[in-house]
């Protein structure tokens, strides 16, 4: 009578529940779902189960949800899901100490097992905003558990639950150091913290709060000129925003939720997010040779240093699948500049290979543009790793791209043919099919899952000047190597931006990323308000106009839709946008 009267009473006070609360047409599925809890109600009648049970619980750390204290039985709720119903003829009493999540059950042989339940609210032991200076909105929670758990961090966003950033850490303990990004500047945000157990069950909550200060000067205003209609959740720009050498990360709404200040107040180039989650850099300036990573929280984890052999990472750090840099740099004691790259081993922290441009390039071919003195003649701004034929290919703005192999011999040559001498004619790529277009003062090539290359084409002296109109474009190029050879031929396959013309016409720097995930292309225009005037070779003008969009942001598919627009501007001076790539922060 006992396990039927407690059934039934159950039965009464959840259907009452369930017909209070529901208004709809799902009480029938509700109402299945009550019978499969009831299901899993497992009555406990002797003290042996009840040890086995609560010291196999105890054992794996698995809590105790509720404890429910009815007439002549307990309920006890675990967070696997399993209820038991104990009878108070096998348990007289029970005391539960909420500070430190424990439940003693005294049985009536005299005797009292223990477990762990759940108690009173979390509470933080330590918030440290900036933790390491460097990284105003970034912040570190420490946090002690009475059991082992693991932690979720919410960031709330203030645009809406995808504007949330949600942070896993993966430490499973009693003592926990929670690593906070994704702030907003100047704003009292709340962070919800949720202890969950190994499996991600959510045991409780707590929230606090977190007061920032304002952004620093200098940094753009936003305009969202085409949202996502979608997009995963911690989507964040990683911007290198040249004026102030401020890197941020700004959410899909237009508001910066990570910068970084301190050691990264210098020329910097090829600001990325490395494949381990750290920030990276190579700095240039003052004779200074060193990449630079580090945390999202602004602690350095280390100076991998190439002087005093070579000096200046000037425009791109790449990393390859190894882990190991290729870096551009230049060589110290040498006359010219911007014409080698090295590998460095990551490691080791000791350069393993080196590539010396001169040996294998004319450094007297200024067709398009001699810059300077002509001391900087091939002006390498990218460096990107073949893994097909272990070679790399490096774009060079003012000539063109190469692909040169392991042991620095030269393969091909992508460029229009004006300006080279006879000797390189078998290593000129040899356009065909229709609509080809040559590039001009190229940025940010990389290589597509089909194995075509894709790049940013300036448009910089289109044609040597006479080209009827000025825009900029990324372009789709299918090259077929001549085997065991040099040289091949070169088709245009696909292009986006000539269609815009000027509005998206960034006559240097810039960049182009393809996401794997949606096959989506992601153009970073960064230097729309420089106008410039292409005479020749040696006569080039330009008038930056501080009115003007300075860096134009935008992601297209295949089909060439518009999935997303973003536009950077200042008010305080005229900006350019080195390169900027688009992240899911975790």
């Amino acid at each position: 009578m006992k396990q039927k009267r407690t059934i039934n009473f159950l039965w009464v006070i959840l259907l009452t529940a369930l017909f209070i609360s529901c208004q709809n047409d799902d009480l029938e599925n509700q109402i299945s779902e009550l019978e499969e809890d009831l299901e899993q109600l497992q009555l406990v009648n002797s003290t042996l189960q009840l040890r086995t049970i609560i010291n196999e619980a105890k054992l794996a750390e698995l809590l105790i949800l509720e404890l429910i204290d009815q007439d002549e039985s307990l309920l006890l709720n675990f967070e696997n899901g399993d209820l038991y119903e104990v009878s108070k003829e096998i348990v007289f009493e029970y005391t539960i100490d909420n500070t430190n999540w424990e439940l003693d059950l005294h049985l009536t042989d005299s005797t009292s097992i223990s477990t762990y339940i759940l108690g009173d609210e979390l509470t933080t032991s330590d918030v440290t905003l900036n933790p390491f200076n460097i990284a105003p909105l970034s912040s570190i929670i420490k946090i002690e558990t009475p059991v082992n758990g693991k932690f979720i961090v919410k960031v709330v966003g203030q645009d809406g639950p995808n504007s949330d950033i949600i942070i896993e850490p993966e430490h499973f303990g009693k003592t926990h150091s929670l690593e906070v990004f994704g702030l907003y500047a100047n704003y009292d945000n709340e962070i919800e913290l949720i202890f969950t157990n190994k499996e991600g069950v959510t045991r409780t909550s707590t929230s606090i709060s977190i007061q920032t200060e304002e952004l620093p000067s200098g940094l753009p205003t936003f305009e969202i000129v085409k949202q996502y209609e979608s997009y995963n959740q911690n989507t964040l720009i990683l911007v290198n925003y040249r004026p102030t050498h401020i890197p941020f990360m700004v959410d899909p709404h237009g508001k910066i939720r990570w910068y970084s200040e301190g050691f990264t107040k210098t020329g910097k180039y090829a600001l990325q997010r490395f494949k381990n989650g750290n920030i990276g850099f190579g700095r240039s300036g003052n004779g200074q040779g060193s990449i630079f990573e580090y945390t999202m929280m602004g602690e350095l984890i280390e100076e991998y240093s190439f002087y005093p052999e070579f000096e200046n990472a000037h425009h791109d750090v790449y990393e390859m699948s190894n882990g190991n840099f290729l870096v551009a740099v230049n060589k110290v004691g040498i006359t010219t500049i911007e014409d080698h790259i090295i590998e460095m081993d990551r490691n080791s922290g000791m350069i393993s290979n080196v590539w010396d441009l001169r040996e294998i390039l004319p450094m007297d071919r200024f067709t398009l543009r001699k810059i300077g003195d002509g001391s900087d003649w091939f002006h390498v701004n990218a460096v990107i790793h073949d893994e097909r034929d272990n070679t790399i290919i490096v774009s060079g703005q003012p000539q063109g791209l190469v692909k040169v192999t392991w042991d620095n011999q030269l393969k091909w040559i992508l460029a229009p043919h004006e300006g080279w001498g006879s000797e390189y004619t078998n290593h000129l790529l040899q356009p065909t099919g229709e609509g080809f277009e040559w590039s001009w003062g190229q940025h940010a090539p990389l290589i597509l899952p089909n194995g075509n290359l894709l790049q940013f084409d300036n448009g910089f002296g289109r044609e040597f000047g006479n080209a009827t109109s000025q825009y900029s474009r990324i372009v789709e190029y299918e090259i077929l190597e001549n085997e065991a050879t040099v040289g091949g031929s070169i088709s245009q396959k696909w292009q986006y931006g000539k269609e815009r013309g000027d509005d998206m016409f960034a006559s240097f720097i810039s960049d182009v990323d393809y996401i794997d995930e949606s096959a989506t292309r992601f153009i970073v225009a960064g230097s729309t308000a420089f106008d410039h005037t292409y005479i020749d070779s040696l006569n080039t003008f330009g008038t930056p106009n501080i009115d003007q969009i300075e860096t134009r942001i935008i992601e297209v598919n295949e089909a060439k839709d518009v999935l997303f627009e973003m536009t950077l501007s200042s008010s305080e001076h005229t900006g350019t946008t080195f390169r900027a790539e688009k992240l899911v922060v975790n």
